[in-house]
């Protein structure tokens, strides 16, 4: 029962007065749900009148709810403020799509790391800077969080499908994915000017020199060159094509006589 409670020293009615003021003025403002509150404050209030002390054995949940995406769960003790509130758990709201479950997770640590801060900079009204900050900022962290958790499994995914594809173990999915990014990937600007301009110098040599200009003189006109350090072709050019033979006349019929012009009379 409750006389069974361990009851600090230091715990007096005042310093409960200063927790039921906090938390009905945050139940008033729509901030805080406390999970059987009308039961708890009104033990409270009573314990009040009576200047005694309302002992409980564990602390009280309370509730903060984070825009439509989730909701925080907090633990406060029976003699808060002296005894630090805890944070439970963020689950997601029923009523919106799950954020990540890696977002949840991410926004608690941030939470705890906010309760050991206000702790330390003893804070006045430690809980109302809690919840304060989770109405106005926590959807905002929530999001970012959302986001990145998201952003780390996609490139999780991206990874598992570039290696499964040089393993050979991405099958024609992999090898489709890979084949598919290649195409979408402009070529590189600098490449495509440097095969030009090679391109065009190619066909100004072409046009400026003949095939045989770069032949070893020398080795042209004798057949051999005697400076070991010459730079020049040495092979003997393409002899030119013969030129095509002249077309014959056709040969006489019988009986008939050749013209002066080689041309047989009739």
């Amino acid at each position: 029962g409750s006389g069974e409670a361990w009851v600090p020293p230091w715990a007096t009615p005042e310093l409960q007065a200063s927790q039921f003021l906090e938390l009905s003025r945050l139940v008033a403002e729509g901030l805080l749900h406390i999970l059987g509150a009308e039961d708890y404050l009104a033990a409270l209030r009573d314990s009040q009148a009576r200047e005694e002390l309302l002992v409980r054995e564990g602390p009280v949940t309370c509730e903060v709810q984070i825009g439509d995406a989730a909701v925080a769960q907090l633990a406060v003790p029976p003699f808060y403020p002296m005894q630090p509130a805890t944070v439970v758990q963020v689950r997601a709201s029923a009523a919106a799509d799950a954020p990540p479950n890696q977002a949840l997770r991410s926004l608690e640590r941030e939470l705890r790391q906010e309760v050991s801060r206000l702790e330390e900079a003893q804070e006045v009204d430690r809980l109302t800077a809690l919840v304060r900050w989770l109405a106005s900022d926590g959807i905002v962290r929530l999001t970012v969080l959302a986001a990145e958790a998201e952003a780390a499994r996609a490139a999780v995914a991206q990874g598992g499908v570039a290696n499964g594809a040089r393993n050979g173990r991405g099958g024609r999915a992999a090898a489709a994915a890979a084949a598919a990014a290649a195409m979408e990937e402009p070529p590189d600007p600098r490449e495509v000017a440097r095969a030009a301009e090679a391109a065009q110098r190619v066909e100004r040599n072409s046009e400026k020199y003949s095939p045989s200009w770069d032949l070893c003189s020398a080795f042209v006109k004798q057949g051999k060159c005697k400076n070991k350090n010459c730079k020049w072709r040495h092979e003997m050019p393409e002899a030119p094509p013969p030129p095509p033979a002249p077309e014959l006349a056709p040969a006489p019929a019988p009986g008939a006589k050749a013209s002066k012009n080689g041309k047989a009379k009739k």
